[in-house]
């Protein structure tokens, strides 16, 4: 705030990405969709993809490189990533250095936040995949509960430049991209944008992954048994089939599976505390990201539930069921506290927001589509869909006023 004008305002803007499949049972039809929406608005409001409050950006271009030996294509794909990225958001670095003016006030709008999953984080901090996105930390320490500095944009991006003599280049495991989307956007720590993801980091990623596979590695059919066994409960999923028939994984078997864990966990491996200790952490860890809002007292406690699971992490070592755990994700759940402090709760910053999005934006063009050239059909097909939805609110404004004389039926009803 310092550095902008006096009487100068702030403008939050977020940015969602995700790659999407198209094509359900056969071909590789993919989207990248890029999404933006503003952080004032109420987090119930943003959540209701109807609400329309995120709007489609653009799509990135998907491109398989075959031109590429396969020692490059890595690097080349992050750079198919930010060339257009940095074009899409032309605008915005205009905006953010010249001012937006209003009526009320001019506002400068800033990107705060960029929601995604784990890979594609790599791609926004031009990092290699097995480091941490956010922090300096080194890849063998991970595992460790430590108090790591952000990355600097301004040093990382000067590392970058003098990568053949600079030693940070390679200490922070970071890319050769020459220009990054996010070095002319002013005022923008790209690296602390970087939002807690529920789904692919916690349910997914924590504990199915990592923590669920470490404790069931020799009782996958006493596990079976422990889940049929689960008695029928309101709110409750029960697997008649055990979980290791389940094909087509989604976040809420993970939650369902969460909800009984701990007591099984407690069956099966009642002769070992640690294991026990450490799972009770991890899910309480879970269950307090998703608290709608928090106080001072739920942050401590989801510190104490990490330092639980660091204190008796390492009877999985003992047991050999883990060598080590440098493991970003894993990692990653030390900078919780500090996004919550920024953002907010965690459950207006998820990955599983877009989700729905990518039907209305990407999913349900593709089917109007002929399955050729089918981005561009996508875009008039959607461009099209906006004048509609314009037409009829316009109509909706001319109703309200009395003696307007216009009848909407139901044909014109808007969506809401």
């Amino acid at each position: 705030q310092k550095l902008l004008p006096e009487g100068a305002t702030l403008f939050s803007v977020i940015l969602l990405s995700d790659k999407t499949h198209l094509s359900t049972f056969s071909g590789d039809k993919q989207a990248w969709p890029v999404y933006i929406t503003i952080r004032n608005v109420d987090k119930s409001v943003c959540q209701s993809p109807k609400r329309r409050a995120i709007a489609l950006l653009g799509y990135l271009p998907i491109a398989k490189l075959q031109c590429f030996a396969k020692s490059e294509c890595s690097l080349q794909g992050y750079r198919v990533f930010h060339y257009p990225m940095k074009q899409l958001l032309q605008l915005l670095v205009v905006a953010s250095q010249d001012r937006v003016e209003m009526g009320c006030c001019d506002v400068y709008p800033i990107l705060a936040a960029y929601i995604t999953d784990y890979p594609e984080q790599c791609l926004v901090s031009c990092c290699k995949e097995n480091r941490c996105p956010t922090c300096i930390v080194a890849p063998d320490q991970c595992g460790e509960l430590l108090d790591s500095l952000y990355c600097d944009p301004v040093e990382s991006l000067k590392a970058i430049h003098e990568s053949t003599t600079n030693s940070r280049f390679a200490d922070e495991g970071l890319r050769e991209i020459l220009e990054p989307f996010w070095v002319h956007l002013p005022y923008a720590n790209v690296f602390a944008c970087i939002t807690p993801d529920l789904l692919h980091q916690l349910h997914k990623g924590v504990f199915k992954d990592h923590l669920f596979k470490w404790v069931s590695t020799s009782c996958e059919d006493e596990m079976d048994a422990q889940f049929m066994q689960v008695p029928p409960y309101q709110g409750l999923q029960i697997f008649k089939k055990g979980i290791s028939s389940v094909t087509q994984w989604t976040g809420n078997e993970y939650r369902q599976m969460e909800k009984v864990f701990v007591r099984i966990i407690s069956s099966l491996h009642s002769n070992e505390p640690h294991i026990i200790a450490a799972s009770h952490a991890i899910l309480d860890f879970i269950c307090l990201a998703h608290y709608p809002s928090h106080s001072t007292s739920s942050l401590q406690a989801m510190k104490a539930a990490l330092e639980a699971f660091h204190a008796n992490k390492q009877v999985f070592v003992d047991l050999g069921l883990r060598s080590h755990f440098n493991i970003p994700k894993l990692h990653w759940l030390q900078h919780y506290v500090a996004s919550i402090i920024n953002f907010g709760s965690c459950d207006s910053l998820s990955t599983e927001i877009y989700k729905q999005l990518h039907i209305d934006f990407a999913k349900q063009g593709y089917r109007a589509s002929n399955r050729k050239a089918y981005i561009q059909q996508m875009i008039k097909w959607l461009t099209c869909r906006e004048k509609i939805r314009l037409f009829q609110s316009y109509l909706c404004w001319i109703a309200c006023f009395e003696g307007g004389g216009v009848d909407l039926g139901e044909t014109f009803k808007p969506e809401v």
